[in-house]
């Protein structure tokens, strides 16, 4: 007896064929696919990392190409996982409220991949990784932009900042990179709301304003009196000075021709003085007052003498028939000479009439 011919002998020829490439075509799809059933027969892609396991228990990361990793049963004995090489993107939108109660949505993409020095971390460490980068987004970004002194009143770069620092925190243990964090832009949550809402929100900066603006006109005043008291003081004291001075010089003055010159003559010389630069004050000025006045030499010492014997508390007489009695205290002494001299170069407080 010859040799037992074989099962697919039998076959048309037409039928061996398409068997023959049924079975091509699954092998072709389980080495990609699911390469676990390959019967240990695995290539990798280049874009890939490939980890070969013996019973679910990691054994290598596979480079790219053709790998024959052993006898297997259906892919019991050696499995295979994978994760892509490329980058990564995400788009999170994330609803949030400022603290002005402004609703706003939040646009955030960033770009992330595996890190190759940590491969075996990022296949067994995480689990849905995109679910769990979207959580910790939307907590740093709604913390940020509820948070006054948060990130979100500095700009889109610090926010970008701060997420990325969480994101690098969390991911880099678990073999994964970072690569980018981009803020889009900041869109109103809803039209109506938010169109009440920033109504509200200008209408309270109106008004931070207007305390603000108070609150600046308040200084502004309070200063500006208290740099006029200021300048008063400083006046008086200058003009104090300046008659200290006056006194000072008439009475070196008077110690020349007199050997023990007495106070009465020298304020009756300071009292003259000062009255002649009135005069000449008010005849200087461009004040509308008129002031009535005796002309004449004799008029004028007769002036004199009415000044130096009001400073000095003596009875005055005036013809026709009318006597003045002066002031009788120094209070009043001041008051009579000063409605007498006026007050101000150009200003006088009373009219006089001799």
């Amino acid at each position: 007896q010859g040799p037992r011919p074989h099962f697919y002998e039998g076959l048309p020829r037409a039928t061996r064929v398409f068997w023959i490439s049924c079975l091509v075509a699954a092998l072709d799809h389980s080495m990609h696919k699911n390469p676990g059933i390959t019967n240990g027969l695995v290539t990798v892609e280049q874009d890939s990392w490939y980890a070969q396991e013996c019973f679910g228990k990691f054994i290598k990361i596979l480079d790219p190409g053709l790998h024959i990793l052993g006898p297997d049963l259906c892919g019991l004995c050696i499995q295979v996982r994978t994760m892509s090489k490329r980058v990564i993107p995400l788009d999170v939108m994330i609803p949030c409220k400022t603290p002005n109660d402004l609703l706003l949505k939040v646009h955030v993409n960033l770009q992330y991949s595996v890190d190759p020095d940590q491969v075996q971390q990022a296949l067994y460490n995480l689990d849905n990784t995109e679910a769990q980068i979207t959580s910790c987004v939307m907590h740093v970004v709604s913390q940020e932009v509820s948070d006054p002194f948060g990130t979100y009143s500095e700009g889109k770069d610090a926010m970008t900042t701060k997420i990325q620092e969480t994101l690098e925190s969390f991911l880099t243990p678990n073999g994964w990179k970072v690569h980018k964090v981009l803020i889009m832009n900041f869109f109103i949550a809803d039209k109506g709301v938010g169109d009440a809402t920033k109504f509200l929100a200008q209408q309270q900066h109106v008004r931070q304003a207007a305390i603000h603006s108070a609150d600046a006109e308040k200084i502004q005043v309070v200063k500006a009196a208290e740099g006029a008291k200021e300048r008063m003081r400083l006046q008086g004291e200058g003009t104090g000075r300046q008659f200290s001075a006056v006194v000072g010089g008439l009475r070196q003055d008077l110690a020349e021709d007199m050997e023990h010159p007495s106070p009465d003559d020298v304020s009756d010389i300071l009292l003259i003085s000062q009255y002649y630069s009135t005069m000449k004050a008010m005849a200087a000025g461009n004040s509308n007052h008129t002031v009535f006045m005796t002309h004449g030499i004799g008029a004028v010492a007769e002036a004199g003498e009415f000044l130096c014997k009001s400073g000095r508390g003596r009875a005055l007489t005036r013809a026709p028939g009318q006597e003045f009695m002066a002031p009788s205290t120094p209070t009043e002494n001041r008051g009579f000479i000063a409605s007498l001299l006026g007050r101000g170069t150009g200003q006088v407080a009373t009219r006089v009439r001799m």
